[in-house]
């Protein structure tokens, strides 16, 4: 390798080893290497992009240490430059393939509907109690990527909001009275399925359809949240008028649960994310990767637990008509919302984003709370199979249209659709779904499978302390791997041993909270719970110690790097 010949000062590595990288060979330090000014060389010629120290030596005169091994040192076997790249490119790597998980949520919601039908089992562990910490969930994901001035934007949009509750009460229910009573006259349904229908035409707009709008256009997400926030909070008024009034039964809706539920699942989630962002954003940056692919997850367990909890009566001998006119009802309120702002923001520098929002909040529906409403007010069970089905349809709808980026009927007319995976899958999925719901009848493997197995779980096997337990343990563990991931570099292996005497704690006591699902007796129970208990604890207390040691050396480091 050719070395520039003339140096200023020659540098004997044995009088500057503690400015040497840390695990630089001793037997290195005897070599001499040449230092040059600044200005001897470009920066062109440094074949990466590695940090530089200045330092003095003589007379005051300041030369440039190159802290991680450049060409110079290739000579020695020592091209650590190198290696630095490549890791930051797997890193980089891994991080977009996180980052771009939500892409395949079509996918992912139709795998999880297919998986529900034909083995309820794999969902039915997911019940009612985890609905709201999961929607919260994905509330706060939107939180951690919001801040204060888009909400505050928001509410400067007025006539947004109010169209967007046209859409949800009054356009919604016309379809939902007209889908109804084609399933009673029309399709020879029995009079609760159309009620059903009706029902979930009825209820507040879901907060599925603000995750939705945040993958689709993450500046009007704000606008979605306060549209359903506000449908949510009016459905106690609303809804029990809008039942009276097309199925004839007047039902009451818990005003402090329905409060409860939007301070649950909405107000504080969105403040913890937007707290979380704004006073530790170095955390918030760190987990913020890791969420789209949690956040899928999440959304799979909610779109699947409803149908695999309720799998009894969707595999009714109507289930396939209920699945035509469910998907149609969803499918007109998707139409509607959007052609209808179209003739409101025509002219609108936002217009096609506010189309697609404000079709999401016509067309998805919280289905959860109709059904909830369907199993307490109306004795009989048909009366809940269509909210049950609108669970599916409106989630596999929704993200397929929220993975366009083109208007939503340029979508449906786009000649090359059947090159598209993820539109193709969003069309053809119903088809699939239908096509299960056809093979699979009461009398079916998996309604046998269902018999056969016992699915409800001891009383005290989940209680809310041991949920709890659960909780912390999974924030805990994502926040500490999260920082190990983004500043585990700058503090070497001892950052990743931390993680690993953490981790292992964290899965044995994970192993033993998935075999209560298994072992059912009083004795085996306790030891489970007990054993369960003190490893999660000492795994919490590692992790926590060992993300403290990283937060602290990463800023310690970054203060050491200001000039």
């Amino acid at each position: 390798m050719s070395f520039i010949t003339t140096p200023i000062e020659t540098l004997h590595l044995k009088s500057t080893h503690r400015l040497l990288p840390r695990g630089f060979p001793a037997a290195y330090r005897s070599q001499r290497i040449q230092v040059f000014p600044l200005s001897t060389f470009s920066n062109s010629s440094l074949t990466s992009p590695v940090r530089i120290e200045s330092i003095s030596q003589g007379g005051g005169s300041r030369y440039l240490w190159r802290r991680y091994a450049s060409d110079k040192f290739s000579d020695m076997g020592l091209d650590h430059g190198a290696d630095s790249d490549k890791m930051y490119n797997e890193k980089a790597s891994i991080m977009e393939t996180l980052k771009k998980a939500n892409s395949i949520l079509p996918q992912v919601v139709l795998a999880s509907t297919v998986l529900a039908l034909l083995y309820p089992p794999s969902f039915t562990w997911f019940t009612s109690r985890y609905f709201v910490p999961a929607l919260g969930f994905l509330m706060f994901a939107v939180g951690i990527n919001s801040n204060e001035k888009d909400f505050l934007e928001a509410f400067k949009r007025p006539k947004a909001i109010l169209l967007g509750y046209i859409g949800q009460y009054l356009i919604k229910p016309i379809l939902g009275f007209i889908f109804g009573l084609a399933a009673v006259s029309l399709f020879q349904l029995p009079t609760p399925i159309g009620a059903g229908i009706m029902l979930v035409s009825c209820v507040s707009g879901a907060q599925l359809s603000n995750y939705a709008t945040f993958l689709t256009d993450p500046a009007l997400a704000p606008l979605s949240i306060v549209m359903t926030s506000l449908s949510t909070a009016t459905a106690v008024l609303v809804t029990p008028m809008l039942s009276l009034l097309l199925i004839g039964k007047k039902l009451p809706v818990d005003v402090k649960g329905m409060i409860s539920s939007i301070l649950q699942v909405v107000i504080a989630p969105i403040a913890a994310g937007l707290l979380l962002n704004k006073l530790f954003p170095k955390v918030s940056n760190a987990i913020r990767p890791f969420l789209p692919v949690l956040s899928v997850l999440d959304t799979a367990c909610c779109v699947g637990a409803p149908l695999a909890l309720n799998i009894s009566s969707v595999m009714s001998p109507f289930g396939a008509a209920i699945l035509l006119l469910v998907t149609l009802f969803h499918l007109s309120a998707f139409l509607a919302g959007y052609f209808l702002t179209g003739s409101v923001f025509r002219n609108a520098p936002d217009g096609k984003a506010m189309q697609r929002t404000l079709s999401y909040e016509t067309g998805m529906q919280s289905s959860l709370l109709a059904l909830a409403l369907a199993t307490k007010f109306f004795q009989d069970p048909l009366v809940g199979i269509p909210p049950a089905i609108s669970t599916v349809v409106m989630s596999l709808m929704g993200f397929t249209l929220s993975r366009s980026s083109s208007p939503l009927v340029t979508r449906i007319q786009s000649r090359s659709l059947i090159h598209d995976p993820i539109s193709l899958s969003g069309l053809v999925g119903t088809g699939l779904v239908a096509a299960a719901f056809v093979a699979a009848g009461p009398d079916s493997t998996a309604m046998a499978a269902v018999d056969s197995l016992q699915l409800s779980e001891p009383a005290n096997a989940l209680s809310l302390p041991t949920w709890a337990v659960h909780v912390s343990s999974v924030v805990e563990w994502i926040t500490a791997m999260a920082l190990v991931w983004k500043y585990g570099e700058r503090k070497g292996n001892e950052s990743w041993k931390g993680l690993s005497w953490g981790m292992v704690p964290l899965l044995g006591g994970a192993l033993c909270a998935c075999t209560w699902h298994f072992f059912y007796n009083a004795e085996s129970l306790e030891v489970l719970v007990a054993l369960q208990a003190a490893l999660t604890v000492i795994g919490n207390i590692t992790l926590c110690i060992a993300a403290y040691r990283i937060n602290k050396s990463s800023s310690k480091m970054e203060i050491s790097e200001k000039p």
